[in-house]
């Protein structure tokens, strides 16, 4: 019996194999184009909000996006806005997906410095400048979203960079939706871009093999950018009383929106000269933190409103958790009567 079971699972592989040889493949990948602003390349659908203007065959000076194409003349331009709209674009792919299949394919993602438009929150210029990521669906239809396949990180590169992809589908999807979003866990709306230009075809990959950066799945591998290198530099020793100080001047600046979310922003690390998304003062005070691994810091969180402070202080753990901050080091807490007085 366990024989014949063997034999059955090889050659359901191998019907596997020989079923999911041609690549799926999309149309117009590169989103080619007349550059041109509110009007999406063609072969793409716009799966935009109603009232909001759809997705931008960029570069084009009406944004002030500048930006050349990583392939051939134009790339697609979305955004995210500060009233909880964002942008996205649908197509029906060459074949369907298989049901209960893996596959892989590769996008070039980049974010545009500037990109003016009006805030639909202030009615003012603004900067849709803020890093956002890409999210792809799966459906039946344009716009359908039935499952999320994948998503990036937050793209907060500025150069051209290959981003590849990895899903199963749980259906036989013949539709995908591509859609910049905001950061999470912390959904609070901001304005956003997202730049995405030459998408390989769709690979199908062994589900129980990681896909990893095999440069063969990817005829296109080859023109990748090599990341500069930048040798960290030593950080400059601080004493116990300068870390205290440090704490004293900085705890106060670890600040929050009005919905306890932290408040993050895009910083250049001195040590690796790397755009970071972080907190600036919460990532001062761990980076201190670190010379002292046996000093404590407790962050007591002032909020008054229940609802608010808890919000404030789940915010903050996850910020500390993604930063790599100990457990023991580094505690949250809730106000109380004896925190009238600061010891630190």
């Amino acid at each position: 019996m366990k024989n014949h079971l063997l034999l059955l699972l090889c050659c359901a592989a191998t019907c596997f194999c020989f079923a999911q040889t041609e690549d799926i493949q999309f149309s117009n990948p590169s989103f080619e184009d007349f550059a041109r602003a509110s009007n999406p390349p063609i072969n793409w659908y716009d799966c935009g909000f109603q009232g909001e203007t759809p997705p931008d065959v960029q570069p084009d000076p009406t944004f002030n996006v500048t930006k050349e194409a990583y392939h051939g003349e134009t790339y697609l331009g979305m955004v995210t806005r500060d009233n909880d709209t964002w942008e996205s674009v649908s197509q029906q792919i060459s074949l369907p997906l298989k049901k209960g299949g893996c596959y892989t394919f590769e996008v070039y993602l980049a974010r545009s410095l500037t990109y003016m438009s009006i805030s639909r929150i202030s009615d003012k210029v603004a900067n849709y400048a803020t890093p956002t990521k890409l999210r792809v669906w799966g459906g039946f239809r344009h716009c359908d979203k039935k499952q999320l396949l994948a998503e990036t990180r937050l793209v907060i590169n500025t150069n051209w960079k290959p981003y590849r992809l990895f899903f199963e589908a749980i259906e036989a999807y013949s539709f995908l939706t591509f859609e910049a979003f905001y950061d999470t866990p912390t959904l609070i709306p901001y304005n956003g871009n997202l730049l995405l230009d030459n998408l390989s075809d769709i690979k199908a990959h062994p589900c129980n093999q990681d896909p990893g950066f095999d440069p063969e799945l990817f005829a296109g591998s080859e023109k990748e950018e090599t990341e500069v290198q930048i040798p960290e530099t030593p950080a400059v020793t601080i004493t116990e009383q300068e870390l205290v100080n440090i704490a004293e001047t900085i705890a106060p600046r670890i600040n929050f929106n009005t919905f306890g979310s932290l408040n993050r922003s895009l910083h250049t690390d001195k040590n690796t000269g790397k755009e970071i998304w972080v907190n600036y003062p919460l990532y001062s005070l761990l980076e201190g933190l670190k010379q002292h691994p046996i000093a404590t810091v407790i962050l007591v969180i002032t909020e008054k409103d229940p609802d608010l402070a808890e919000k404030k202080r789940k915010s903050l753990k996850i910020a500390l958790r993604n930063m790599g901050a100990r457990k023991d080091q580094v505690i949250v807490r809730n106000w109380l009567e004896k925190d009238e007085v600061n010891v630190w």
